[in-house]
């Protein structure tokens, strides 16, 4: 087994739906298998990133839209990823096998990295950059246009609202635990 796929391993998987569009919704569009996803505490904001590029500040929408679900939020609730308090951890999207899983930040950080040093991809400090210049043509970050976003987000919802959603605990204690 290889070293990447024991480090993976060692990040706790979630047992969720992840839509395809997941990443796109997020404004991502790069080629990276893996990105992470979170609340920039410092910033106030959503943020991507994939080992070489961290944008802060773009759309967060899909974001809380798809981890208040009532079929992700369960698995999350555990996890500190931001919002109220400083993130701790980070949700690891498999952009390949549609998986999600959460680490600690400096250990999903330190994976994304790897993903482009294993590609054979000189890694630089990353882009860190603010939603408000993705748009200046002269950047190099990937990033979906607004139109993209916003059909990206609308199939994420379409998507999400065809799960059946889990039982609320109340209706399972009326009906003894079923």
């Amino acid at each position: 087994m290889s070293v990447a796929t024991e480090r993976i391993k060692s990040f706790t998987r979630l047992s969720v739906p992840v839509p395809p569009t997941l990443d796109r919704a997020c404004g991502y569009r790069g080629r990276a298998r893996y990105i992470g996803l979170y609340w920039d505490q410092t910033e106030g904001k959503f943020a991507w990133y994939d080992g070489r590029a961290r944008v802060v500040g773009t759309v967060f929408s899909a974001w809380l839209t798809y981890i208040q679900h009532p079929l992700v939020e369960p698995a999350v609730r555990d996890f500190e990823l931001g919002s109220d308090n400083p993130a701790t951890h980070m949700f690891l999207l498999d952009r390949v096998k549609q998986t999600a899983r959460v680490g600690r930040i400096v250990d999903v950080e330190s994976y994304l990295q790897d993903q482009w040093k294993a590609a054979g991809v000189e890694i630089e400090p990353p882009h860190y950059l603010r939603s408000e210049k993705l748009f200046d043509p002269t950047n190099e970050i990937p990033h979906t246009s607004t139109r993209e976003e916003f059909d990206a987000f609308e199939s994420l919802i379409s998507w999400l609202n065809a799960r059946p959603a889990a039982t609320p605990f109340w209706l399972k204690i009326i009906h003894g635990g079923r």
